[in-house]
């Protein structure tokens, strides 16, 4: 994927790196094939001087409005559920 930035690997911040192989990674891991629409959904290429870097697109641009910070923002407590399912 990095062709499609026109870069060379030496060029890359190692924490754009991470960035990009975490994506990678995540994706194998789920069983789907990287893309690279679904990583520029996410990221853009950017400049920080002397290396190129990706950061988080900003929430106007991004294809995700809210971003947990953690998972603990989006799990409740297991007697929670039970009060919700109507046990």
């Amino acid at each position: 994927m990095l062709n499609e930035y026109v870069v060379h690997i030496s060029q890359m911040h190692p924490l754009g790196l991470a960035k990009f192989c975490h994506f990678e990674y995540a994706c194998l891991s789920l069983g789907f094939l990287p893309e690279s629409l679904v990583f520029r959904a996410l990221y853009t290429l950017a400049w920080k001087a002397p290396f190129f870097t990706f950061d988080r697109r900003s929430t106007d641009e991004a294809c995700l409005r809210l971003v947990p910070s953690s998972c603990r923002d989006k799990v409740s407590r297991p007697n929670r559920w039970r009060k919700h399912r109507g046990v």
